[in-house]
C-alpha cells in the first residue's frame, strides 16, 4: 500500500509534464512468496515478470480503493481476488489507486483521461522494482515483461497504461481490456445520450455521469478544453458536481443527487443538442467534419474527447497482444465500443464477445485472462536479469 513519487518513471509514455507527475500516488502491490531451504519465507529468487490490474470505476476516494484493502472487507477483497491468480504464476501484482485517489486525494480525478491512468500507475511499476531488488539483495528481480488487465474504467485504463509500458520499453506481453468505453468521441456520446434521453440507462450507473462529467469540466488542465468555456457539465451545476466528485461522495448518493427524469440537464447543453443532432441524421462520428457554425461551441470538448478516445489506438498503433472482452447484452457500456472498430485493421488485436449485463460479464472476461496465464504462451514467456542490478549489495543479518 505504499505510495511513489510520480516523478519517478510517470514521464514515459505520459509525459513529464502531465497533470500529476508531481504527485505521490498510491496502490497495492502484491508479491508471489515461497519458502527457502531454510524455512524462511521470502520473495522467490530469479526474475519475475509483472502483472498490472486496472480496478473498475468508483467514487469514493479512500474506501475500497487498492491500498486500502483489509481482509474481510467484502468490496475491496472481490478486486483483490481479482489479482491473486496472477500470483500463483509467479508474478508481481500491482493495483493502482489512480490518480485523485490514496495519496493523491488532493489531485482532481481524471476519469477517462489516458494521461493520468499513466501518471498513477508507472510510478508504481518502478518503486515495485525497486523493492524487488532492494529487499532480496538483487536476487529477485522484477523484469520488464508485463500483463495489463481491467474491466469497464479499468478496461480503458489498461490499455493507457499498455501503451505507457510499451513506450518505456517494457515488453507488453498482453493487454486484456474488459467492457471499456473505447469509443469516447463517438459510440460512448451517441448511445450514452440516446439511453439517458430513453430512460433506459441503469439508474446505479448514472453517477458516471458525474465522474465523466467533472474530468472534463475544467479539472484537468492537461485537456484541449479546459478553461476555454466549453466544459462537458453545464456552468449551472459545474461546481455542484465537481464536489460531489472530489468529495468522494458514494455512488448511490451520487445517483440520487442526479435528477432522474433528465440526467442530461446536468450536461453542457450546447454540446448535448449537438449530439441529439448526430443521432437524428445517423451521423456515427459527430466530432469529425462538424459544421463551422459549432466551432466555439463544442470544438474543444470534441477536441479533448478525440484525444482520449482509444480508437486509432486500437486499429493502427498498439503493437503488442491486445484482447478485448465486451458483452452484446452490456447495458451500460455499450457493445457499439467494440462493434464499431475495425478490429481486421490490426493482427495484434483479438476480440471475444460474451454474454450477461455489464456486472455479471465480469466473470467471463476474467476467466479469459485466467486462460492466458496458464497458457504455455505465458509459461514459456522468455525471461532474464537484466545485465546489471541497480543497487549495490545490501547486508541484512537476518536474511
Amino acid at each position: 500500500g505504499a505510495g511513489a513519487g510520480a516523478g519517478a518513471g510517470a514521464g514515459a509514455g505520459a509525459g513529464a509534464g502531465a497533470y500529476g507527475n508531481n504527485a505521490t500516488v498510491s496502490g497495492l502491490v502484491i508479491f508471489p512468496l515461497t519458502n527457502s531451504s531454510d524455512d524462511t519465507i521470502g520473495i522467490p529468487t530469479g526474475p519475475m515478470k509483472g502483472a498490472v490490474w486496472m480496478h473498475g470505476s468508483q467514487s469514493t476516494t479512500f474506501k475500497n480503493i487498492p491500498s486500502e484493502f483489509v481482509w474481510g472487507d467484502e468490496a475491496i477483497l472481490s478486486t483483490a481476488l481479482l489479482a491473486f491468480p496472477t500470483i500463483f504464476a509467479g508474478t508481481v501484482t500491482i493495483l493502482p489507486d489512480f490518480l485523485g485517489y490514496g495519496e493523491s486525494h488532493s489531485f482532481y480525478k481524471s476519469y477517462l483521461i489516458r494521461r493520468a491512468y499513466q501518471t498513477s500507475t508507472m510510478p508504481l511499476w518502478f518503486k515495485a522494482k525497486e523493492l524487488v531488488r532492494t529487499e532480496t539483495n538483487c536476487t529477485s528481480e522484477l523484469v520488464d515483461f508485463v500483463t495489463v488487465n481491467g474491466y469497464s474504467e479499468g478496461g480503458y485504463a489498461a490499455l493507457a497504461v499498455a501503451a505507457s509500458m510499451a513506450n518505456s520499453g517494457v515488453q507488453v506481453i498482453g493487454a486484456y481490456a474488459g467492457a471499456g468505453p473505447y469509443r469516447l468521441s463517438s459510440s460512448m456520446l451517441l448511445e450514452g445520450a440516446r439511453l439517458f434521453d430513453d430512460g433506459t440507462y441503469p439508474r446505479d450507473g448514472q453517477y458516471y455521469l458525474a465522474l465523466w462529467g467533472s474530468a472534463y469540466s475544467s479539472t484537468n488542465p492537461d485537456l484541449p478544453n479546459y478553461m476555454q468555456g466549453q466544459n462537458l457539465i453545464t456552468d449551472e451545476h459545474r461546481s455542484e458536481v465537481v464536489k460531489w466528485v472530489q468529495e468522494g461522495l458514494p455512488y448511490r448518493q451520487i445517483n440520487a443527487l442526479i435528477p432522474d427524469d433528465n440526467p442530461l440537464s446536468l450536461a453542457n447543453q450546447g454540446f448535448a443538442d449537438f449530439i441529439r443532432m448526430s443521432l437524428a441524421a445517423n451521423n456515427p462520428t459527430p466530432c469529425v467534419g462538424y459544421n463551422a457554425s459549432f466551432v466555439g461551441v463544442i470544438d474543444k470538448i470534441c477536441d479533448a474527447l478525440i484525444e482520449n478516445d482509444m480508437t486509432n489506438h486500437l486499429e493502427k498503433e498498439a503493437r503488442y497482444p491486445i484482447n478485448l472482452c465486451h458483452s452484446v447484452e452490456d447495458d451500460k457500456v455499450m457493445y457499439s465500443n467494440v462493434e464499431h472498430l475495425n478490429l481486421a485493421s490490426n493482427p495484434f488485436l483479438s476480440h471475444d464477445a460474451v454474454s450477461g449485463d455489464h456486472s455479471d460479464a465480469l466473470v467471463s472476461c476474467f476467466l479469459i485472462y485466467i486462460h492466458f496465464l496458464l497458457s504455455e504462451a505465458y509459461s514459456t514467456s522468455p525471461v532474464q536479469f537484466s545485465e546489471n542490478c541497480a543497487i549495490a549489495p545490501v547486508h541484512r543479518p537476518n536474511q
